[in-house]
């Protein structure tokens, strides 16, 4: 299986986690653009409502690129969910993508 199917830690830069999605406190809210904000959770603290905007957005961002992302099943709790966008956050940022000054 070719290499180029995949996306490494090295493609992705710190605007990768930029868009519609934003925390505001413990809220992970969508900025619908038209001047409405939908609300999209509350989490336990704002570091980790910042890590799902953040995760959240950088599926958002491959998907608008034509990448086609394996779907995770229905069954996984939002606790797993949680805990996979942490671990990919802790990942991007011990190779200093989403705090380059570090």
């Amino acid at each position: 299986m070719s290499d180029d199917r995949y996306i490494t830690r090295d493609m992705l830069t710190e605007e990768s986690y930029e868009g519609n999605n934003f925390a505001e406190g413990n809220a992970v809210k969508y900025d619908l653009q038209n001047g409405k904000i939908n609300v999209i959770c509350f989490c336990s603290d704002k570091n980790v409502a910042k890590g799902i905007a953040e995760g959240l957005n950088l599926l958002d961002n491959l998907e608008a690129d034509g990448i086609d992302l394996k779907k995770w099943p229905i069954y996984l709790d939002t606790q797993t969910i949680i805990n996979n966008l942490k671990r990919i956050k802790r990942q991007a940022m011990t190779k200093k993508i989403l705090n380059p000054q570090a």
